[in-house]
């Protein structure tokens, strides 16, 4: 994620919430939540997601069930 963004939203939230400082203590208040939740979804969201890659080779194994004509011939 590029930091630099998220050192903008915290400015542009500081100045947002002292232009409404003098309005109402419940404005400021909301103010910072919805800042607050911006840039945790931008933090979030802003990031590149790569799909999960497991390498692993494969082992073959025989077929299914008992072997008896192998086993008879055996006893």
């Amino acid at each position: 994620m590029n930091s630099k963004s998220l050192s903008y939203l915290s400015v542009l939230a500081v100045l947002a919430a002292s232009v409404v400082l003098p309005v109402s203590a419940i404005t400021v208040a909301i103010t910072f939540s919805v800042a607050g939740v911006l840039a945790i979804l931008h933090a979030d969201y802003g990031r590149e997601i790569l799909p999960l890659r497991a390498e692993a080779s494969t082992i073959s194994f025989g077929l299914p069930g008992p072997a008896s004509a192998d086993l008879r011939e055996a006893a």
